[in-house]
């Protein structure tokens, strides 16, 4: 039976799919310089910054804003490569799929979601960077070809993300949180403000990098603050067979 996750129920309806986390509500006195851990105290004073700039529209207390600060940062990897199987029209569990996202149009998703587009052997995502791409590919298993490829994922957070890697076709702009679920593919359909950029979705699904930016501002407001999966990171996807 294809993954309940695919088969992801509309944000704030209720309902959650196998593969969501359960969000507890924001806390006021979450501190906009716990972003990451990772983060020095200026990058992170630079982070809280520019979400501030994006958010500070007068609808978020200064709390709020602190928060979504702090959650708009918390992709588990800035880089990572994988093989993944494609999922299409006339594979299993596609029609229940296409019916749940209400998107007719597509005859195939890539996405960094893998409950949509899964693992070849299993095998998993690698983190890398730049450097060690190359030596990344080459400890995965190789496509199968017209039915696998490689999956390239980098977070716009990121240093580098910037550098269009040779020898890869970039395939578009997907949105996800840390528990790299979908929130433009696998989260249900979009509706109200969203909805418009679900009409200009490419062939596979994905977005532009200006429509992609766009919605990850809107996703907060659309769906709830507390909502699984609303506060995204926007990924730029690459692929190469």
């Amino acid at each position: 039976m294809w993954p309940a996750a695919v088969l992801a129920n509309k944000p704030g309806d209720g309902r959650r799919s196998a593969f969501r986390r359960k969000r507890q509500p924001p806390s006021a006195q979450v501190p906009a310089f716990c972003i990451a851990r990772s983060l020095s105290i200026s990058q992170a004073g630079e982070q809280a910054a520019r979400i501030r700039r994006t958010y500070s529209v007068g609808a978020f207390s200064e709390p709020m804003l602190d928060y979504l600060a702090m959650r708009s940062y918390r992709p588990r990897w800035h880089m990572f490569v994988s093989t993944r199987k494609r999922f299409r029209k006339g594979d299993k569990g596609w029609a229940e799929y296409i019916r749940s996202v209400e998107l007719p149009f597509l005859s195939e998703v890539r996405t960094i979601d893998s409950a949509l587009n899964r693992y070849a052997d299993d095998a998993g995502d690698i983190e890398c960077s730049p450097e060690t791409l190359g030596r990344s590919v080459e400890a995965l298993p190789i496509p199968k070809p017209k039915d696998e490829y490689y999956l390239l994922a980098i977070n716009l957070n990121a240093d580098f993300a910037t550098n269009i890697p040779s020898g890869w076709k970039l395939l578009g702009y997907d949105l996800s949180d840390e528990t790299e679920t979908s929130s433009l593919l696998n989260c249900g359909p979009w509706e109200g403000l969203l909805k418009p950029f679900t009409a200009r979705l490419n062939s596979v699904g994905l977005l532009s990098r200006d429509d992609a930016e766009s919605a990850q501002r809107l996703l907060p407001r659309e769906w709830g603050m507390g909502m699984d999966h609303a506060h995204a990171a926007v990924w730029a996807l690459y692929e190469r067979e």
